[in-house]
């Protein structure tokens, strides 16, 4: 089914770039979950818990109606469901019991069923009726519930139904339900009772779970999956299980809980832990052992924890720092208020679609049979008005969300692997892509556009958010939009996420400013970017520069006192206004909100890092006749192996040759230094403890490396520079690194 899918998306891609296609409207917004009158979040998961094992379902009109009430035949058949029992209602719908419950009554199964069962769970009433129609409270609800849960009527008070109320309350039966015994209850209160239930004790002991089959413990990476065959499965960090019942909608992806289990091992249910939380945010920034996000809440991660990207799993200590800004996750907090796994949804298949033209959704349904999915671009959730021609559209099974990128660069095309008619990846001229090797992935769908482009052309590439090839356009309507920032040393930095190739002319003429970037026969090519009209203050609480707000996905960087661009997170800025004379550069996305911003040092995290060199001066004064010695502190860092001072002070700042330190300066008095930071030495780190050059892990401690370490691996025996941290540690010997406050190492030196 996916080669018939990808075939299929590529030949819409080619009519899509030649013709452009007709809108369509998407789902609204507001709605959560598989119903579109849903909009709270606690109850979309509750009914997808209940969905999957068929206790609940929705109206023809492809409503929940949650605020809606239940009889009590409807409520009888959604008991006789959780119990598992939902299959042996035939049997019983040709009994008679009530005169208003006969054979031909819908119900009749499930009622009769509850009546007869053991324990009983309801009565009629008085007369010799049931009532069917009538419409049930809550103390009739939680009565047929708690004798669900082994109760009777004498293990509770002989009033009724207070006594069963009280005890329900006491076993968590009623958490999120506070009404009086005679209020009718709604289809929303109704489902939180049911997934209590789930999670609660029984009277002999064991939870309620345990009859409906095995529990398997996992956390849930995908409820909407499908195998090689096309069946739907249920995907966890356990093992992948085959759907016994009506597939997830992506709602509790990422959640910790229990996979319930029938005597075929199929997967009935999902169940979320009732001991922890789970969290939806938007990542400002990942660190060692904090993640914080963008309305800057911060999250302590336990050391243990996981991240789970599509269905693969990783050690939060080794994969944090690709954890980019903008990125949606789902934590699950423990009990004691750790992260203990975080959920990053992504694209199940290698599908993606190229939207035709404004708000159009077509071709959608060649990445997802569902009309439910949730849309996102840039970090927020929008509707299809948001959707801009030759966007990229990716689908996530897991959350069921659809990724829109508008991420887009002109390049020329180098090369072509295998060959130029059916590439799998390419090469552009002067850019390097997120392989290894420096090429570009290209996506099946990208194919029939790509085969009719030559190699030596200029064409503009169609990208998906982690910069795979969706796409290709020659039309002038497609001009790429890729942005940089050239610092103060020529360096280009990229936004989103490539990389320019070494070796590119000299765009120190460029420094301090916002690029656009692309790329011709002679390699990386730049151009000012034009003014966006981004004037006006950074008023830091409200998120908005001058009058445009902050995007979802906002990339906020600084430049530290040694000119060079740095990342900071939101949290890390100080509290108040930034005045616009401190705003170096500002961008706006389509939706004219600030995705890009670059700002003077002013986090404190833009400091410059060296070891101090200290040297003292003499001098004899002749007026006074005597000696005056005075120290000259010179704070050096690697610039291509040669010791380059980043600051020089004639004061004597109480430091002492071979400490490290950051700072910074003054705007304007090189003199004026306006913070310092000392550094902290942790001697004899051995080799083992050092991850893939990210982090290190010491005596119970996780140190995060500075990206710019390669420029501070000290020889302190030779006296000079190593030209990486690679050569550093494969020099052997005792190894110190220099720490900050955060456990960041700035530096390191190797003696022998």
């Amino acid at each position: 089914m996916k080669h018939w899918k990808k075939r299929l998306a590529s030949l819409a891609l080619a009519l899509v770039l030649a013709l452009g296609m007709a809108p369509a409207m998407a789902p609204t917004a507001s709605a959560i979950g598989g119903f579109s009158d849903v909009t709270d979040m606690t109850t979309a998961q509750n009914v997808e818990v209940l969905q999957m094992m068929g206790v609940v379902d929705g109206m023809s009109s492809g409503t929940f109606n949650p605020t809606g009430t239940l009889t009590r035949a409807q409520f009888c058949k959604m008991a006789v469901e959780a119990m598992g029992q939902g299959d042996r209602a035939s049997i019983y719908k040709n009994y008679t019991i009530f005169p208003d419950v006969k054979p031909g009554y819908w119900a009749s199964g499930y009622v009769n069923l509850a009546v007869r069962s053991d324990p009983k769970l309801i009565s009629g009433y008085a007369d010799g009726t049931f009532g069917p129609n009538n419409t049930i409270n809550f103390g009739q609800a939680v009565t047929i519930l708690m004798r669900m849960l082994g109760y009777k009527d004498e293990d509770v008070s002989a009033v009724w139904p207070d006594g069963y109320i009280d005890q329900a309350m006491t076993i968590g039966l009623c958490d999120g339900v506070n009404l009086s015994s005679v209020t009718a209850i709604n289809r929303a209160q109704a489902a939180q009772l049911f997934v209590n239930l789930l999670n609660c004790d029984q009277k002999e002991g064991g939870k309620f779970y345990t009859k409906l089959g095995t529990p398997q413990e996992a956390v849930l990476l995908d409820a909407n999956a499908r195998d090689t065959a096309g069946n739907p499965i249920m995907r966890t960090s356990a093992q992948d299980y085959v759907m016994a019942g009506t597939p997830g909608s992506g709602l509790l992806s990422g959640q910790k809980g229990v996979v319930i289990l029938n005597s075929d091992n199929e997967a009935v249910t999902f169940i979320p832990t009732s001991e922890g939380t789970s969290r939806n945010i938007t990542i400002a920034k990942a660190e060692t052992t904090v993640i914080t996000d963008s309305s800057g809440t911060k999250y302590t991660v336990d050391t243990d924890a996981k991240v789970y990207i599509g269905d693969e799993s990783y050690s939060y200590v080794d994969r944090f720092t690709y954890l980019r800004a903008g990125t949606l996750a789902t934590l699950y907090i423990n009990g004691r208020g750790r992260v203990e796994s975080i959920f990053i949804g992504s694209s199940t298949s290698d599908d993606a679609v190229i939207i035709a033209q404004n708000g159009s959704t077509d071709g959608f349904a060649l990445l997802t049979d569902r009309t439910d999915y949730r849309i996102y671009k840039h970090g927020e959730e929008v509707t299809s008005r948001a959707l801009e021609a030759f966007d990229v559209a990716t689908y996530s099974s897991s959350n069921n969300t659809v990724y829109i990128s508008d991420n887009r660069i002109t390049v020329y095309y180098e090369e072509a692997y295998p060959n130029a008619a059916a590439p799998s990846r390419i090469k552009a001229k002067g850019i390097n892509g997120s392989r290894e090797d420096g090429y570009l992935e290209v996506l099946p769908c990208a194919l029939d556009t790509l085969a009719k482009c030559r190699v030596g052309q200029t064409i503009t590439l169609l990208l998906t958010d982690n910069n795979r090839v969706a796409g290709v356009s020659t039309s002038a309507s497609a001009r790429g939009n890729a942005l940089g920032f050239v610092d103060s040393s020529g360096k280009l930095t990229l936004f989103n996420g490539l990389e320019a190739s070494a070796g590119q002319e000299d765009l120190t003429r460029y420094a301090g400013q916002l690029v656009t970037v692309s790329s011709n026969k002679s390699g990386v090519s730049v151009s000012r970017m034009s003014s966006q009209s981004v004037h006006g203050d950074f008023y830091v609480a409200n998120k908005r520069v001058g009058d445009a707000p902050l995007a979802g996905d906002v990339q906020i960087y600084e430049t530290g006192s040694n000119g060079q661009l740095r990342p900071i997170a939101y949290d890390d800025l100080p509290e108040g206004v930034i005045e616009r004379e401190q705003i170096s550069a500002a961008h706006k996305n389509y939706a004219g909100k600030v995705d890009v911003l670059v700002i003077s040092n002013v986090s404190g995290t833009g400091l410059a890092y060296g070891r101090v060199r200290v040297e003292v001066e003499s001098t004899y004064d002749e007026e006074n006749q005597e000696e005056v010695v005075s120290k000259v502190t010179t704070i050096i860092q690697d610039r291509d192996h040669v010791s380059t001072p980043l600051g020089q002070f004639n004061v004597d700042r109480g430091l002492s040759t071979g400490q490290w330190i950051g700072f910074s300066t003054q705007l304007g008095n090189d003199q004026m230094i306006t913070q310092m930071v000392i550094l902290d030495a942790v001697k004899n780190v051995p080799a083992s403890a050092w991850r893939n050059g990210e982090s290190v892990y010491y005596k119970g401690v996780l140190y995060t490396v500075d990206s710019g370490i390669d420029s501070r691996c000290y020889d302190k025996d030779a006296g000079v520079w190593f030209r990486n941290l690679n050569a550093a540690l494969a020099a052997g010997g005792d190894v110190t690194v220099w720490v900050d406050s955060d456990n960041v190492i700035r530096g390191m030196e190797v003696s022998r």
